[in-house]
């Protein structure tokens, strides 16, 4: 999956289809994802929430934000922060903190009272940078690896999608699911994502193939 997705805009650039920058929102604290990257020759930004860890309180319930230039900053004021987009290349966001090369610079949400604390305490114009937040409010959702049953997950997707169903949400959303038991059925429908009831990476090599065979007409 990694892989598929760091290889996504030198497909695209391949085909000749338009330049469509991607938002990866993810729960994963590693960094194979920037890895994937990396070793694709493609730029990205990372932006990292800064729970609890080596940094201790400084910065606490913030995101820094590491450019793709080298740059770095923390986010003071997400609703008025314009430097964080997905207009140049690929932008992703670890919602729930990550684990960096320093163990100073370790930053997570993983217990029960640091999501609690995450979920409750601010908005998500508080949380999120004000060009990712409208991006979030405005697009197609794949899900890929993720159940309902993940009360985490389902609680910031309610409020995502709450905000959505307040304004305008004419977008469909998938989640790719093997089998998924009635529980998570019920949730997906009811946040209206349909099921793709198949093996990630068949629908991964699928999708890759889909769009290798893409006509494009000048």
């Amino acid at each position: 999956m990694h892989r598929f997705l760091a290889g996504l805009p030198a497909l695209r650039e391949r085909r000749g289809l338009d330049r469509c920058p991607q938002l990866i929102v993810t729960t994963n604290y590693d960094n194979l994802l920037e890895r994937a990257f990396d070793d694709a020759g493609q730029p990205f930004d990372v932006l990292y929430y800064l729970g609890e860890g080596g940094r201790g309180k400084r910065g606490h319930g913030k995101f820094m934000h590491l450019g793709a230039d080298g740059t770095r900053r923390m986010i003071e004021t997400p609703n008025t922060y314009m430097q964080a987009s997905i207009e140049q290349h690929t932008t992703i966001l670890k919602i729930h903190g990550s684990a960096r090369a320093d163990p100073a610079e370790d930053s997570w949400v993983i217990t029960e009272d640091h999501y609690i604390d995450y979920l409750t305490r601010t908005t998500l114009s508080e949380l999120i940078p004000v060009k990712l937040l409208g991006k979030l409010m405005d697009c197609n959702f794949l899900f890929m690896g993720y159940a309902m049953k993940d009360w985490n997950v389902r609680v910031m997707l309610h409020r995502i999608f709450t905000q959505r169903r307040h304004g305008h949400d004419g977008w469909a959303s998938w989640a790719v699911q093997l089998d998924p038991d009635p529980i998570d059925r019920a949730l997906w429908k009811k946040s209206n994502v349909s099921i793709q009831p198949v093996e990630l990476a068949d629908y991964l090599a699928r999708l890759h193939s889909q769009l290798e065979a893409v006509e494009v007409w000048h």
